[in-house]
């Protein structure tokens, strides 16, 4: 995208803004919060089975609580993914933010941006 491109979005209202760059930083930040909470949860909510009980009872307990740790590693493994993609997106975005509000800056002398 050159300069005329970036001053086209920015008036158009197509442009990346500042507050989109801080909302996906917010968000991330809320993001990582509950990843952590899950990390955390983990070890305490599904302890392993232990076989000390001998019960078909025990024995679909001790299966569930192995299921129900797969499934909390695949929350933090889709937590993970999702935390890189939002850093990846936050890059991007910036990326396209700086040069929009330098070609903002050029077309109108003495406005300052921050």
């Amino acid at each position: 995208m050159d300069e005329a491109d970036r001053f086209i979005a920015l008036i158009t209202g197509r442009a990346v803004t500042p507050d989109q760059v801080a909302e996906a930083v917010r968000l991330r930040g809320r993001l990582r919060a509950l990843r952590d909470e899950v990390e955390q949860t983990l070890p305490g909510l599904a302890p392993d089975a232990t076989g000390a009980w001998r019960s078909a009872a025990a024995d679909r307990y001790a299966e569930r609580l192995v299921e129900l740790q797969g499934q909390f590693v695949e929350v933090r493994a889709a937590l993970g993914a999702a935390d890189l993609h939002l850093d990846e997106r936050i890059r991007h975005l910036s990326a396209q933010l700086d040069p929009q509000l330098a070609a903002l800056d050029e077309r109108r002398p003495g406005w300052a941006t921050g």
